[in-house]
């Protein structure tokens, strides 16, 4: 795997640090009770609002990354099945480079006029 630059790192530390403090302060200033129930059951789970936003938002990243993963299965596919046949001519081609040249069939001659 190909290490990452410096730049991507400093990158990544300069999103990534702002964004985990906004979802602290968010967290930290919605601590109050909800109340949340499905339609045909009668009971209702409480929990903190902040808990259901960031449980709901994780859910939704995770929908998303698995559809992602859904749509590239195909292309995987292809190219899984392409690669072997790259590596079978491959092999062909090694094996041909390593048998005399007689074992080859002669050209056919073109008719004489």
């Amino acid at each position: 795997m190909a290490r990452r630059s410096a730049l991507a790192r400093a990158l990544g530390v300069v999103v990534t640090l702002p964004l985990t403090l906004l979802v602290i302060a968010f967290a930290l200033s919605n601590r109050g009770p909800v109340a949340i129930g499905l339609w045909p059951f009668d009971d209702l789970i409480e929990m903190p609002i902040y808990l259901l936003a960031l449980g709901t938002l994780g859910l939704g990243f995770l929908a998303g990354a698995a559809l992602a993963s859904v749509r590239t299965l195909a292309a995987r596919y292809r190219a899984r099945r392409e690669a072997k046949r790259a590596e079978a001519a491959e092999r062909k081609l090694a094996e041909a480079a390593r048998s005399p040249a007689s074992s080859l069939p002669a050209l056919a001659q073109p008719p004489r006029a």
